[in-house]
């Protein structure tokens, strides 16, 4: 009997399997703020996906940085506002996702990864906007 359902248990989880999205609760590439900052003064082909609040944004940026205000990106509604950033990417563009701290950016990957978007094109600012350091890295810094 307890073979049974143990190979009852092993068919239904394969067959479920399909069911959830490969990154459900899967890994996330993150990019530090020196690296950010230098793919913007070089103009490298990037996406800053700026997630955050109206407010949030007016009140400091990076340049740059596409504000699509889809903060917590945790509808349909808000999720489609991501595809703004879609429109305006090459299809090599790597799009750097920007939230408050760089939780809530794992949303707008996931969507992003719905979408067919390569893992390898798909990273979030480590720290967020929050976590940025103004000190050091302020010339790519616009605040009002």
């Amino acid at each position: 009997m307890r073979k049974y359902t143990t190979t009852f248990l092993a068919i239904v989880l394969l067959l479920l399997l399909p069911l959830f999205p490969a990154h459900a609760g899967g890994e996330y590439s993150y990019i530090s703020p020196e690296d950010t900052a230098k793919a913007i003064r070089e103009k490298s082909d990037i996406i800053i996906v700026d997630t955050r609040a109206k407010e949030s944004f007016d009140k400091e940026h990076l340049q740059g940085a596409l504000p699509v205000y889809s903060y917590p990106t945790n509808t349909p509604e808000k999720k489609a506002m991501l595809d703004k950033a879609l429109e305006k990417s090459g299809p090599n563009s790597k799009l750097i996702i920007i939230c408050e701290s760089g939780m809530s950016a794992r949303n707008a990957v996931d969507y992003f990864r719905e979408k067919g978007i390569d893992d390898s094109r798909l990273l979030i600012l480590k720290g967020g906007q929050r976590g940025w350091p103004r000190n050091s890295l302020g010339d790519v810094v616009i605040s009002r």
